[in-house]
């Protein structure tokens, strides 16, 4: 038996609540999706923002204690071989007054008594003995005090070399160990980011999935409910004219 207009026009009244409802469901989810997106980038940008600035935030602190470290080792230092220089100087200096005061106590000695003995008999001869000698030990307390000078002034400037070498290799070394360090540090926090945005995608298209079904099960059970509202319709003979 056919359907009359009155059963279409029933039929697509219930259906059409059906598809409104399929619509806005469709809409919710499209909505969902671009939300869930959105907050995704937005978080993703966020922590790549901050990750960053730790980052700049954490160099900069470590290349300014490098710096700091490194002054105060220079001053240090500096302040050390000026100091050793110093008594090194005082030390030989006074060595070297004291060793020409006892000599020329002890050949003063001797020469006052030579020329109080010579004087009588050579007056000449010892004039030019004493001229001979003060030039000699001049000459040699010169040449010893100069020698003294360029050796210790040698050995003070290897000594300051050799600090600067081992202080910049040190602290070049430290420098590759904190980059090394840094690298790592970064590498593991992006791997973890990864993982951690990896989870939550998968946990999101979970939640996604499930509630398709849901709204899936939903409408079958709503397309049955108006199958069954129409076949008993159908079959209901007194709803219809003969």
């Amino acid at each position: 038996m056919a359907l009359t207009n009155e059963d279409l026009q029933a039929i697509a009244g219930l259906i059409q609540p059906v598809r409104d409802d399929i619509h806005t469901l469709k809409k919710d989810q499209d909505k969902m999706r671009t939300d869930l997106e959105n907050k995704i980038e937005q978080t993703e940008q966020n922590l790549r923002a901050e990750f960053k600035t730790r980052i700049a935030q954490t160099e900069q602190t470590l290349r300014s204690e490098i710096q700091l470290s490194e002054q105060n080792l220079r001053d240090e230092f500096s302040s050390q071989i000026v100091q050793s220089e110093q008594n090194l100087r005082n030390e030989f200096s006074s060595q070297i007054v004291q060793s020409e005061q006892n000599l020329r106590n002890e050949f003063s000695s001797q020469i006052a008594q030579s020329e109080q003995n010579l004087k009588n008999e050579f007056s000449f001869q010892i004039t030019q003995s004493e001229q001979n000698l003060k030039n000699e030990f001049s000459s040699q307390i010169a040449q010893s005090e100069q020698n003294l000078r360029n050796e210790f002034s040698s050995q003070i400037a290897q000594s300051e070399q050799n600090l600067r070498n081992e202080f910049t290799t040190q602290i070049t070394q430290s420098e590759q160990t904190i980059k090394t360090e840094l690298k790592t540090q970064i590498t593991q926090s992006e791997q973890k980011l990864r993982d951690e945005f990896k989870l939550q995608i998968q946990q999101s298209e979970k939640k996604l999935k499930k509630t398709i079904r849901s709204s899936e099960n939903l409408i079958l059970e709503e397309v049955s409910r108006v199958h069954h509202f129409l076949e008993n319709h159908i079959t209901d003979k007194t709803r219809h004219t003969a």
